[in-house]
């Protein structure tokens, strides 16, 4: 019971985190499962379903605010689902240290990506007829911009999620608001929708493993579901200086953590 209880309510906080950050919270969650006694493979399973958990609260925020951006959505699908299902196949077949390992040092790039990216190009107002992936936020208009980036970019994304169990928000939020040039808020809101169809075909290859124990999942997710809706409303309060430092310094702290975990597995 005090294992349930320690994963309620450590994923109560990585819900608040990843809705916050629009991330889904599992490249906090996964460590955290990890230091419970999970082995790493069956974190990443857990994590995904979490993932999808928290998409489901969060993306119903980001929709009724207006924020998440629909046709560009629909557009990263195909390649976050491609990335998703291969990794999701390969990483049973990893071991523990090494997957640890490859974890941490995407959390390290993460944190450097995010720390020295400075303020995100400012959006691009749409010019000439309405475009197809146009959209709203904070009541300005954009365009997104270098659409040819993002089919190798989700690729990577999506193999991350299968492989990490991150959702692959960690990689798709940079991404969004620093070389689409989409407000960091729509970004994010983008991003958590769509985490949920990325995370369920990952977590489903998973479940086909047998690396998802589904005692765990349920007592993630009693904590995971309410912090992604308090994440998701919190984030709208916060300046875009304050999630890209936070964010940096989370993702580095956990990227200690984890290495240090699999330094003691070798």
């Amino acid at each position: 019971m005090e294992h349930a209880a320690v994963t309620a309510l450590g994923s109560l906080v990585v819900g608040v985190v990843g809705g916050t950050f629009g991330v889904g919270g599992g490249i906090f969650l996964v460590p955290l499962l990890v230091w419970t006694g999970l082995r790493p493979v069956e974190a990443v399973g857990v994590s995904l379903f979490c993932v999808l958990g928290t998409s489901v609260g969060a993306s119903s925020v980001a929709l009724k605010n207006g924020e998440a951006n629909l046709g560009l959505s629909l557009l990263l699908e195909p390649f976050l689902l491609v990335g998703a299902v291969g990794a999701g196949v390969l990483a049973p077949h990893l071991g523990d240290a090494a997957l640890l390992y490859a974890f941490a040092a995407l959390l390290l790039l993460i944190a450097a990506t995010t720390a020295l990216g400075g303020r995100a190009a400012a959006p691009v107002a749409p010019s000439g007829g309405p475009g197809v992936f146009d959209g709203v936020s904070g009541g300005d208009a954009y365009r997104p911009q270098r659409l040819a980036a993002v089919p190798p970019t989700m690729l990577a994304a999506g193999a991350a999620a299968g492989l990490f169990g991150i959702g692959g928000g960690a990689v798709v939020v940079p991404l969004l608001a620093q070389v689409v040039r989409l407000p960091m808020r729509a970004a994010t809101a983008t991003s958590t929708v769509s985490l949920m169809v990325t995370a369920g075909a990952a977590g489903a290859v998973h479940l086909v493993h047998g690396t998802v124990p589904l005692g765990s999942v349920a007592w993630a997710l009693l904590g995971v579901i309410p912090g992604g809706l308090v994440g998701a409303r919190l984030q709208s309060r916060l300046s875009h200086r304050v999630l890209r430092v936070v964010f940096a310094l989370l993702a580095l702290v956990v990227a200690i953590s984890v290495a240090l975990r699999a330094r003691g597995m070798s």
